[in-house]
């Protein structure tokens, strides 16, 4: 399945049988057999009255891919990084809680941008990759086109014990190391593309 998210509002690409056509609180749409699908997304970025839009399609792969037309796409990468005591590394930025993360350079590996981005956002070191978590999606308006942000996001921890520096000329406020248990309360403030990932991420570990 894919979700894009376009800021609190989703578009879900599901197989015909997805439990995801049973959630409550969404718009259902089964494209016509011969429907094209890379207007669907701009037509659902008009919508705002709909919230949650699930597609039940034979073939979703084909589906997102031909969705991914209507954009313009961009790679980015980021962490979910946790310390020795089990805490979590978030940054406050635009009134929100997040997850460091930013955009991969020319000729950088995706593994490397997950790195740099997270030591340049919040100033921690030591930093340890561990593994792929998940990928998100997320959509918006820059310069009059429709941009799709691809977020390869990485499980990581790190000994570090010293001073977090936030990235300032980036708009972030603070960084701070989050116990597990006050998680759930930042995601109140959250963009919905964080709170599905690290719901997603407090179930698996």
């Amino acid at each position: 399945m894919y979700s894009i998210f376009f800021n609190n509002r989703c578009l879900q690409v599901c197989d015909q049988n997805s439990p995801a056509c049973s959630l409550p609180d969404i718009t259902v749409y089964r494209p016509g057999e011969n429907e094209s699908f890379d207007q669907i997304p701009v037509n659902f970025e008009i919508r705002k009255e709909i919230r949650h839009l699930v597609l039940p399609v034979r073939d979703p792969d084909a589906c997102f891919k031909e969705m991914c037309r209507s954009f313009d796409l961009l790679e980015a990468a980021g962490g979910i990084v946790t310390n020795a005591g089990g805490e979590v590394l978030m940054i406050y930025r635009f009134g929100k809680w997040d997850l460091p993360k930013g955009k991969r350079d020319e000729g950088e590996t995706i593994e490397h941008t997950a790195l740099r981005e997270v030591a340049e956002e919040t100033g921690v070191k030591e930093l340890q990759l561990l593994e792929q978590l998940d990928i998100t999606y997320h959509c918006y308006r820059y310069g009059g086109s429709n941009v799709l942000k691809k977020t390869v996001w990485y499980r990581m921890n790190s000994s570090y014990t010293g001073l977090l520096v936030p990235q300032s000329e980036e708009g972030i406020e603070m960084a701070e190391w989050v116990p597990r248990i006050d998680i759930p309360e930042r995601m109140t403030s959250a963009y919905a593309s964080i709170r599905a990932l690290m719901e997603q991420y407090l179930r698996l570990y």
